[in-house]
């Protein structure tokens, strides 16, 4: 909505100065004043506050497209409510429908009548036709009241709010499963002492997303504002902010006009797509089921593993998967390195079957048909090759002690996939279509020649590959196949274990200084495109994480830039696991949108996914096990 009234007439000196002296009267007092003088074309505040309602209109008069929902992130330890409440008008008059504030400290609860009073006053000297309704979620219902205003809805959020959300979708979800299974659970107090016969085989992410939005009201925010330092990766209730395109500010002081027109005008992106096409990643790798639980110093030295590693399984740890089963908190969650790259990636590019996944699973066993509905669920196509005689679909003992996870595969049915899965034309077709192909170095020890065979077609097609070290044994024990397909790779993906180790099996200098190796991989020699294609030079990615230290990002031209890595909270943090897939899967997002090099936005879309699929897995026991 934009409401343009006219009024060409300045006040006279006398009436400046008789303002200026009840300026320092109580809030009350100078509303009245402002009132009153509303009606004659002299009003200095009248005028001063129409051409911000004409700046804000002919700013932004040339956008194609106005957000739905924008969303203020306050990162601050304290709230300036007076700045808020602008923020919150500036986007009235813009039109947006729905506001959201979140407070890291949630303080704005505590204050949300002056957060009222305040938008009411504004709106009732701009004379717009709108009322807003300051609300939080489960807690407030929003009257349909508004006395022929339009109601614009300003929610509140913060980090109990979001605890208590996804607390309340979880027992929702159960209570509706537990009395579809159970007739005779008619109360709550029943429905509490059958707990443990619940059941959450039926649920899907869908399913939890939708229950989310109807509990909170709120759709994704199309344009955030994250005010305040960036040390955080705080958001503070689920799903809201998944879609969201973030703009920084530095304090709510900073807050202006101009800002939140600048930021709204550098928004092209369309509000309800990031504008994939389908079929535009495809990922290749080993489809696991992962059984996560946590284990302390004594288990792992009994199998002797590594508190932060990946092995292959071996006959001595054949007994870990009977544990796991056998441990009624174990959590059965569809993984595997480059599927799960590939759901965050899928997760971010919104696009139905915007991403692929091959990789090979069992015919007719139950884990193979669970990854295959967990993946259809989640918008991937599951291209898998399937074996009715093979080994059974593969697993992975994700094995949790304090902030590291040790994993030990058990591949099955997904080390038997073949090149022969490439000949069939429906699964070429998915190859030619595809711009993106991502591939984790486990698949090293599977099926060298599809991966090949994927890498020639990349490389004459002009597209690019990604790969990722994915761990230290394939630096040592798989070098051949690595450095066979280094040739075709544009971005390698790789942590500072996996670079040293890489480092020293190539007798490099420094191997402990990832900057060095990460110089040293970009600088390998790249194949150079077939004639008549492509003829610009090929240059290469390398990305190598450090957990907490800096991101390293290496070129081929041996330019080096890191990126610092928020820092969690203790609390915040559950564990490592899947924080590097969901690293690589939200850069591969960004990439294949064509975004520049901005680590920090992978990082957050990546990690955040990661954190909130921690959180949702604590909550809601094995949810995702379908």
């Amino acid at each position: 909505m934009h409401v343009s009234t006219y009024f060409s007439l300045r006040p006279s000196s006398m009436l400046w100065y008789l303002l200026m002296i009840l300026a320092r009267l109580r809030d009350d007092m100078v509303s009245f004043i402002r009132l009153f003088i509303f009606r004659f074309p002299f009003s200095y505040f009248w005028e001063k506050s129409n051409n911000l309602v004409l700046y804000i209109h002919n700013a932004t008069r040339d956008l194609t497209k106005i957000p739905k929902h924008i969303s203020f992130i306050v990162m601050e330890d304290d709230v300036d409510v007076a700045a808020l409440s602008e923020a919150v008008v500036w986007c009235i008059v813009l039109g947006i429908s729905c506001i959201s504030i979140a407070d890291k400290q949630g303080l704005l609860s505590r204050h949300r009548h002056q957060l009222d009073r305040l938008v009411t006053s504004r709106l009732y000297e701009l004379n717009l036709p709108a009322k807003a309704v300051v609300c939080q979620p489960l807690t407030d219902t929003v009257s349909s009241d508004t006395s022929g205003d339009v109601a614009i809805s300003v929610v509140l959020l913060s980090p109990a709010t979001g605890r208590q959300l996804l607390a309340t979708a979880a027992v929702a979800l159960a209570t509706a499963d537990a009395t579809t299974e159970s007739s005779s659970a008619n109360s709550t107090m029943e429905i509490k002492n059958h707990q443990e016969e619940i059941s959450y085989q039926g649920v899907s992410v869908e399913q939890l997303d939708n229950k989310l939005r109807e509990l909170s009201g709120l759709t994704d925010a199309d344009l955030a504002f994250r005010i305040g330092p960036t040390d955080s990766l705080f958001l503070p209730s689920p799903w809201h902010f998944r879609l969201a395109e973030f703009y920084q500010v530095s304090s709510q002081k900073a807050l202006r006009p101009e800002v939140f027109v600048a930021a709204k005008s550098n928004q092209t992106e369309d509000m309800s797509t990031t504008g994939a096409r389908e079929g535009l990643v495809l990922g290749m790798g080993n489809p696991l089921l992962d059984l996560a639980n946590t284990i302390d110093a004594a288990y792992l030295a009994k199998y002797n593993l590594k508190p932060n590693d990946a092995i292959l399984a071996g006959p001595e740890h054949a007994q870990i998967f009977d544990d796991l089963i056998g441990r009624p908190d174990t959590q059965y969650i569809p993984g595997g390195a480059t599927q799960n790259a590939i759901r965050v990636a899928q997760w971010l590019l919104r696009t139905p079957k915007a991403t692929s996944m091959f990789g090979c699973v069992r015919l007719d066993d139950d884990i193979g048909k669970r990854l295959r509905d967990c993946m259809e669920t989640a918008g991937v196509r599951p291209a898998y090759q399937c074996l009715p005689n093979s080994e059974p679909t593969g697993r992975c003992a994700v094995l949790i002690s304090g902030e590291d996870r040790s994993l030990v595969t058990q591949l099955g049915s997904a080390g038997q996939f073949t090149e022969a899965h490439l000949d069939d034309p429906t699964n070429w077709a998915i190859v030619e279509a595809a711009q993106f192909y991502y591939v984790a170095g486990f698949f090293l020890t599977v099926c060298p020649p599809a991966l090949m065979r994927i890498a020639e077609h990349s490389l004459a097609a002009g597209k690019t590959l990604m790969m990722n070290l994915s761990a230290p044994f394939i630096c040592q024990f798989f070098k051949e196949p690595l450095l066979a397909a280094m040739p075709y790779v544009d971005v390698l993906f790789g942590n500072e274990t996996e670079a040293e180790t890489y480092a020293k099996e190539a007798g490099l200098p420094n191997p402990a200084d990832a900057r060095s190796v990460a110089v040293a991989l970009a600088a390998m020699p790249l194949k150079p495109r077939p004639s008549g294609g492509d003829s610009a030079p090929r240059s290469r990615l390398v990305l190598i994480t450090q957990g907490k230290g800096p991101v390293v990002a290496a070129r081929s031209d041996g330019s080096v830039t890191e990126f610092p890595v928020r820092q969690l909270a203790p609390h915040e943090l559950v564990d490592t696991n899947g924080a590097g897939d969901a690293f690589a899967g939200g850069f591969i997002a960004q990439y294949a949108l064509g975004k520049p090099l901005e680590l920090h936005n992978a990082q957050r879309s990546g990690q955040g996914y990661w954190l909130l699929m921690r959180l949702v897995y604590c909550l809601t026991d094995d949810l995702f096990a379908w």
